[in-house]
């Protein structure tokens, strides 16, 4: 069973998406982003 992330994962995930929106991108684009790229570009927190 994976472990729940850690808080400050959470953070940083919820940051990229706003810089993704405040760079222009919808906000389903910003999630679909960030989900399509988590695995490459893992949250380091």
């Amino acid at each position: 069973m994976a472990k729940p992330p850690e808080p400050e994962a959470i953070v940083a995930k919820r940051r990229h998406v706003d810089v993704l929106i405040s760079q222009g991108q919808s906000l389903s684009e910003a999630i679909r982003h960030r989900r399509e790229f988590s695995d490459v570009f893992p949250v380091v927190a």
